[in-house]
Order: structure tokens, then sequence, then C-alpha cells
């Protein structure tokens, strides 16, 4: 008697009698992604790697690695096989804590490089192909260490669009770092308006994204343009960066090395962290001194209910946001939003407001 699947609505569609109108009610896979099947080269490579070592012949990407028969030491072979496969050490107890193909791809993700096709440091990185079917595109803009590979979890919910990351300057060893915030929110808004000339335009953004998202939504409304959807998951206005301690790059090269540690060995990710570490302090540190406009539009915010215990930020932008803010809660902590069930849990909300 459980339901094979549940879709959000903001309100239940009724007809002019005040009955429910079955009829336009949305499909369940009008929000959902295809049930198991791979999303992204990483899933599919995953899949195999879990049929070739178990034996299965057809693997989902939420088929458990121990529920198929895996043990102890066949996890071993699979984060020898992973390591062979994607330059990532992920050892036996991440398999054990995420043990399906969903997860551990996200966590390859970010260990790994995105994509074998496109360059995985260019400040408009595309998440998946245009389906060509006219709707209008979803940005997500980065966190503090500025790039937007996270969100190659978030981007199989919206397949029915373009689906594109906005990524900081500096990555690529070549470009200077961004000078100030509003440098790089005017950066963003070219890179944008050049992709996708006119709007509707929908924004979201994680973290040190949101202010940056919002600050990309004042000034897309100020030029005349439509804003059909500014999304902001976990993030505070700009005041809230003004209230935190300064961070070196070594410190923030560590703080994020600790994290990753937790799943997988560091030791072959030099280079990815000492730029995170260069690229993220300079982020930090700019915020600092940018103050967030005030939009006339409405947002959305999720708030990670996990992991803190001072509540939600989103009573902080009630100054900066003239509409209406919605809010809702995230079954995980801030660093863990690009996991596949939060980020599923924050993209259904979404993907049915798109339009």
């Amino acid at each position: 008697m459980a339901p094979a699947v549940v879709v959000p609505l903001a309100e239940l569609p009724l007809t002019a009698a005040g009955k429910l109108d079955r009829n336009a009610l949305p499909s369940e896979y009008e929000t959902l992604p295809d049930s198991g099947e791979p999303r992204n080269a990483h899933e599919e490579k995953l899949c195999a790697l879990f049929g070739e070592l178990l034996g299965v012949e057809k693997v989902g990407i939420d088929d458990d690695f121990f529920v198929l028969g895996g043990h102890s030491l066949m996890a071993t072979r699979l984060s020898a096989r992973i390591r062979k496969q994607f330059g990532v050490d992920m050892p036996v107890r991440t398999i054990v804590r995420y043990p399906t193909v969903a997860e551990l791809a996200a966590l390859v993700l970010t260990g790994g490089i995105p994509a074998e096709d496109v360059d995985p440091y260019a400040v408009v990185l595309p998440l998946h192909d245009d389906p060509g079917t006219g709707k209008s595109p979803v940005w997500f803009v980065h966190g503090g260490g500025g790039l937007g590979w996270v969100f190659f979890a978030f981007a199989p919910y919206v397949r029915d669009r373009a689906a594109y990351a906005l990524q900081s300057r500096g990555w690529n060893d070549t470009d200077p770092l961004a000078g100030s915030v509003q440098e790089m929110v005017d950066d963003y808004l070219a890179q944008i308006r050049a992709t996708q000339p006119e709007g509707p335009y929908n924004l979201i953004g994680w973290s040190f994204g949101g202010p940056i998202v919002h600050a990309l939504a004042e000034a897309l409304e100020r030029d005349g343009h439509q804003v059909a959807l500014m999304a902001v998951l976990d993030a505070m206005p700009s005041s809230g960066f003004k209230e935190l301690s300064g961070m070196e790059e070594n410190a923030f090269r560590k703080e994020v090395a600790e994290f990753l540690g937790e799943f997988m060995n560091t030791g072959n990710l030099d280079h990815l962290l000492d730029t995170m570490g260069k690229v993220g302090a300079n982020n930090r540190a700019l915020m600092k001194d940018y103050d967030s406009p005030v939009y006339g539009g409405d947002m959305l915010y999720f708030h990670a209910k996990l992991g803190r215990d001072w509540g939600s930020y989103a009573p902080h932008w009630k100054r900066h946001v003239l509409g209406s803010i919605e809010e809702f809660d995230v079954d995980a902590s801030h660093e863990y939003l690009h996991m596949p069930k939060a980020a599923g849990q924050i993209m259904r909300v979404i993907a049915g407001r798109l339009d």
C-alpha cells in the first residue's frame, strides 16, 4: 500500500467548481529523473563496475553494493577499480557509508573530473546537453571554493532543459582571481546573457553562491529582464559574511582537505586543493566588502536543518527581498546538500516551479 512516488505541490489544482482537477495533476515523470538509469558518464561507469564485480547483469543507480551481494573484501576491489577508473582514492569506509552508485558518483565528481569532453574549469560549465525543448535554462552558482562540479547531482532533475554551472575565475591557472564581488557579478551576468540572451532566467546558488544569485537576479530585474526563479540553498546575505573571520589560503585548503578526507585519500588532489585554497580564500574576503542589494522578486529558500542549532538564515534575507520568501527544510547539513537525497529534495521542489 506504500505509494510508488510522492510529488510535492504548492497547491492542489482545482476546477471552476472547486473539485480536484485530476487532469492538471503532474505526472511523477515530470519531476523525477528516470528511475535507476544512469544520468551521467560517472554513474554509467560505476554501474558497470558494480555489475562486473558482483556478476549482476543490470545495476541501477540506487542499488546498494552490499545488498547486491558485496562484502568487505569485494569493497576493497571496488575501491581499487574506482582509483584506476577515475584517479580517486575511495576507501572502503566511504563505500560502506555511501554504498549506492548515485552516492559514490556524487563523491567521485567532487574528487574527479566532471566530464571528458568539456573544460572542467571553464567559467560556464555545461551540466548536460541541451535537449532542444526551448525551455529556459537553469543556472547554478558555485560555493566558496569556486567549482560547480557538485551540481552534476542536481542537473538530472531538469533534463528537459539546459543546465549550467558558473565557476570562479582563477581555476584555469590563466585568468586572474576576481577583484570584487561586483566584478564577479558583472562577469557572470555577461556570461549568462551571452548564452541566454533573453529570459525568463532561473538562478540557484549554494552557500557563497547564495548572495551571488541574489545579486544576479537584482541586476537582471533592474535591466528589465524576467527572473522566473531565484533559489538560495542555505546561504547568508553578504552581511553574514562580514561576521566571519578571515581565512588564509592554507587554512581554506586545510578545511576542504579535512572534509574530503572523510571520504577519500586527498594525497593525489594537491593541485585541486591548492587552487581551491587560493580561490576560496579570495572569494570569502571579497564578500566581506560587499553589500547585498534589494531584490524586488520572490525567493525560494532551502534550509539545511541538520548540524547546527542556531536556525535558518532565511529571516536575514527579509530586508533584501521585497517579494515572498518561501522556505523548505532539507534533511542534511550544509556541506552535504550535494548528496543525492538532499539534492533530490531540493530539485523536486524546484523542478515543479520552473517556468
